[in-house]
């Protein structure tokens, strides 16, 4: 106990009364000094990812108090800015994740179709689709937004991405993001990822914009999960490689299952955000003659 109120005061930890008098009273316990130490002591093990603490209690048998699992949860960031293509295909896969409301099965990451309205929607897939990919291009003007839900990393937000980025693009009007403000995600599905952002005079903490600066994940727990990320959008996207999908639709799709970068996917719509502002028509994109593959 001595030994651990020695490093929590080089610290300037003081612990509170009530704490001391409870670490005193303990036959034993264990003080970890680092997060991957107090992970395989959670799991009962580095070789394991998922682990049941339960008791036996008398009269009642056995009890799961909890299941833990070593899992490093999402790497969206506050919120990120896609590019028109990335819009399009995230609302083909619309992907929902753990406990976040939804009338399909549970189980992990799936998808809800096209826009998300897809379990509602009447007709077939790939005409829903289209008729997306149309409404993309003509309203050029459009900003296209990524917020996460329920998860920022190892961080439990609920819905309050949201909140703050529709607060703070509303004050913002159509003023635009300044050039430094935001660069390509570390993923490219995830679009452009901001570098700063000051809410009502308080700066964000970069682990809120991007993912990977959070101790608890950093590179490798954030490109696992961006690995997962495309895996999942390239299962989903095979269903809508049929004859029927426009042109520029099968050309985006090319895009993603070959693993194009956020500059590949502009070049195919160009960013609206950007401010380059286009009037043209989907069948200025069909007739084009670069749309003969990726």
């Amino acid at each position: 106990m001595s030994n651990l109120l020695v490093v929590l005061n080089n610290k300037n930890i003081i612990l509170p009364d009530i704490i001391s008098q409870l670490l005193n009273g303990c036959k034993s316990y264990t003080v970890f000094n680092t997060s991957e130490e107090l992970a395989v002591a959670a799991t009962n093990g580095k070789e394991n990812a998922q682990y049941e603490v339960q008791y036996d209690v008398p009269g009642k048998g056995n009890y799961v108090e909890a299941i833990v699992q070593r899992v490093k949860n999402g790497i969206i960031g506050l919120f990120h800015i896609l590019p028109p293509a990335l819009a399009w295909l995230w609302r083909l896969v619309a992907p929902r994740g753990h406990n976040n409301p939804s009338i399909v099965s549970s189980g992990g990451m799936e998808s809800e179709g096209v826009g998300s309205y897809w379990p509602f929607a009447t007709g077939k897939r790939i005409p829903q689709a289209n008729m997306m990919l149309k409404q993309i291009i003509d309203t050029p003007r459009t900003t296209f937004t990524l917020v996460p839900n329920q998860n920022i990393g190892v961080w439990q937000v609920g819905f309050k991405p949201q909140l703050l980025m529709r607060e703070y693009l509303t004050r913002r009007g159509a003023a635009r993001l300044r050039t430094d403000q935001y660069q390509a995600a570390r993923c490219p599905l995830l679009g452009y990822e901001l570098n700063y952002l000051t809410l009502e005079g308080s700066k964000i903490p970069s682990r809120f914009l991007k993912v990977y600066n959070q101790t608890e994940v950093g590179f490798e727990g954030y490109d696992a999960g961006a690995e997962i990320l495309r895996a999942f959008f390239k299962k989903e996207l095979q269903q809508y490689l049929k004859d029927d999908l426009l042109q520029t639709g099968k050309r985006i799709i090319d895009a993603c299952l070959s693993n194009a970068t956020i500059e590949e996917y502009n070049e195919i719509i160009p960013m609206s955000y950007q401010y380059e502002y286009s009037f043209n028509k989907i069948e200025d994109y069909e007739q084009s003659g670069d749309n003969n593959g990726f």
